[in-house]
């Protein structure tokens, strides 16, 4: 799927953000793609964990859907991945029954809720639940968005220009990577 860029447009369904979708399970990728997609927003789904890494820097989705049932490395241990990249906004993730006693683990590694993983019946998942939390972790970071600060984009800008080695003609390349680095606080 490609990858849409970020929207601060708002519909009537309310504020269009970029999603990204981390999930094994083809059909469940697939479906919620369409359902949030469905709600207005827009939908990153990466065909590979490693290529989420890089999607976390280029979209800055606002949101991020995640099944702890991935094969080769723990749900959680890819949730502490993604908040030691630097990522602060919102984690949902589905969790089976049988790793509900690992909740506090889960919550203690950086995600913001957790979802009962939904059932499918007759190939169609239920996602009524999912719907309302993204609606409602969206609603809560709007709540709590602040402006940026100029101040620490300019330091973080100056550090990176530092670090370059003084180099001319780079500067709005700087301005630019600190935005993206302290917005992702």
């Amino acid at each position: 799927m490609e990858l849409l860029a970020l929207s601060p447009l708002t519909s009537l369904k309310g504020t269009i953000a970029m999603i990204m979708v981390l999930t094994q399970d083809k059909e469940l990728r697939e479906q919620l793609s369409d359902t949030l997609q469905q709600s207005g927003h827009k939908v990153a789904v990466p065909a590979h964990r490693e290529n989420g890494f890089a999607m976390l820097t280029d979209s800055q989705p606002s949101l991020i859907i995640l099944d702890l049932q991935v094969s080769d490395l723990s749900g959680i241990d890819l949730v502490r991945m993604i908040r030691a990249r630097g990522y602060g906004r919102g984690i949902i993730v589905f969790s089976s029954p049988s790793m509900m006693s690992t909740l506090s683990k889960t919550y203690a590694s950086g995600v913001n809720r957790v979802l009962k993983a939904p059932v499918a019946i007759n190939g169609r998942y239920d996602l009524g639940e999912l719907r309302s939390t993204v609606k409602s972790c969206l609603q809560n970071q709007a709540a709590s968005a602040r402006p940026p600060d100029h101040g620490i984009i300019a330091k973080r800008a100056y550090e990176l220009y530092e670090a370059g080695g003084r180099h001319e003609g780079f500067n709005l390349q700087h301005w630019f990577q600190a935005e993206r680095e302290v917005g992702m606080r």
